[in-house]
């Protein structure tokens, strides 16, 4: 439904061009753009019936929208289940939290990889956990008098046992990673269809998209392209396809139509032109964006594609998965 109004019609078909970082515009038909057999499930499952029932409801909607003029008022409940709707059935979403997983996996099994951070790991998880090895003295027996002196035995000889065993902890790592990076990509499949199950107007993300105004932006200075993504969040830390709890969202923009979108707005200041929607939209895309069109103009823009598709930027993470937070596990 939102497709088309970045098409055009021929033969029957609804066309569009569709913009890749770094390669020529490809044509294809809205029909196939972006469809995935089973991405929701088997047909008739209960994500993917949620979502048809969703979209039956909305499709008026959408069209009555595109025919409304610039700055109309539009009803903020649909607006805003429509805004949930796109941010979490995308792709994006799911390969973001499946990357996400495997980024923190990897730095974990990295480190235990490593003789030396598998020997500080170690030794800091028995230090902050005595009680392993109180069940384990009591386990054999040793008497209570006799385990401080047991006690200190062990944690001077820990160093170098950790040490010995250290070569095949790494091998161990390795294929541990290995059957978690299989089983991760399965794992957000089904908790992000889970997530597709439930009334899109009742979620978290819906009530707090509430607190927008909701009006019809209609472009005037530039053509309005489509990202993969559907949406961009102008944000006080940037641009985003998503929002994420704790966000400052100044708007949302919902492109509709080459020259119509719905925007969103918590900051009632907020204003930008149609040149700058265009770019935000555009590094707001996952792998691509589309338009009606091909022009050098659109193949340079492309170039922004997955600048702002990030869920948690490698800055954050960084900040959030520290070997030092590993020691005080």
């Amino acid at each position: 439904m939102i497709q088309k109004g970045f098409s055009w019609q021929e033969n029957g078909d609804h066309h569009v061009w569709v913009y890749r970082n770094g390669v020529a515009p490809e044509q294809t038909v809205t029909r196939k753009f972006g469809r995935l057999n089973s991405f929701y499930g088997n047909a008739g499952s209960a994500a993917d019936t949620n979502i048809t029932d969703f979209e039956n409801l909305i499709q008026g909607f959408i069209q009555e929208t595109r025919a409304k003029p610039d700055g109309y008022e539009l009803d903020t409940r649909l607006s805003a289940s429509l805004v949930s709707h796109l941010e979490m059935r995308s792709l994006f979403l799911r390969d973001e939290i499946s990357r996400l997983g495997d980024r923190v996996a990897k730095f974990i099994l990295d480190k235990m990889s490593s003789k030396k951070h598998y020997t500080m790991m170690m030794s800091s998880y028995l230090t902050n956990h005595p009680e392993l090895l109180d069940q384990q003295m009591e386990k054999h027996g040793i008497a209570a008098e006799l385990r401080p002196a047991v006690r200190e035995a062990f944690m001077l000889a820990l160093p170098q046992k950790l040490k010995e065993s250290a070569s095949d902890m790494a091998v161990l790592a390795q294929q541990l990673y290995r059957m978690m990076s299989e089983s991760l990509a399965e794992t957000a499949k089904s908790s992000h269809n889970k997530a597709l199950e439930g009334d899109f107007s009742e979620i978290d993300r819906t009530r707090s998209h509430l607190q927008m105004t909701f009006r019809v932006f209609r472009a005037t200075d530039a053509e309005l392209i489509l990202p993969d993504t559907s949406l961009a969040f102008f944000r006080e830390s940037g641009c985003a396809p998503v929002s994420n709890k704790g966000d400052r969202v100044e708007a949302v923009v919902v492109p509709l139509a080459k020259r119509v979108a719905i925007v969103g707005r918590r900051d009632p200041n907020f204003v930008r032109d149609s040149s700058t929607i265009r770019r935000a939209l555009a590094s707001c895309a996952h792998e691509a964006f589309l338009s009606n069109v091909t022009s050098p103009e659109l193949q340079a823009l492309s170039r922004r594609i997955g600048k702002n598709a990030r869920l948690i930027s490698e800055a954050d993470l960084a900040k959030i998965v520290r070997f030092e937070r590993l020691l005080k596990v």
